[in-house]
């Protein structure tokens, strides 16, 4: 497994940490896991840590599939989501999941997301897709 899973109750958040090489098949697991924690606890926020991750794309049928899978989760839509890392910067389905309305943040460090979903729902918002938030 290249990746593992975090609960910040302080912060109402779950956070996805990845490593090493991470394929498409390993993001659906994780995604499934996230789903499962979400179920449970009713997080708000969502922090994807790509930073020490490796991100190998798929072919063009495995990206929009997944792609489209992420966008039409309900609770993915119900936290706010935040990305650290350039590991996922050449990987388009983040991309295409925003253009089906899967809104997201991108920081350049873990402490940069982090302070974004203490500031709360009201400050930390929606606006924008794909922002980099500088520190």
């Amino acid at each position: 497994m290249t990746y593992r899973i975090e609960v910040l109750p302080a912060l109402s958040a779950i956070c996805v940490t990845f490593s090493e090489q991470v394929t498409i098949n390993e993001r659906a697991n994780a995604l499934e896991d996230i789903l499962d924690t979400h179920d449970a606890l009713k997080s708000r926020n969502l922090l994807i840590d790509m930073a020490q991750a490796n991100v190998i794309e798929g072919s063009h049928v495995e990206t929009l599939a997944y792609a489209a899978r992420l966008a039409r989760q309900s609770a993915m839509h119900a936290m706010q989501v935040a990305y650290v890392g350039d590991g996922v910067s050449g990987s388009n389905i983040e991309s295409l999941a925003a253009l089906r309305g899967y809104f997201y943040r991108r920081f350049p460090t873990r402490l940069a997301a982090l302070r974004w979903m203490a500031s709360g729902p009201g400050l930390a918002g929606r606006r924008g897709r794909g922002a980099v938030i500088r520190p």
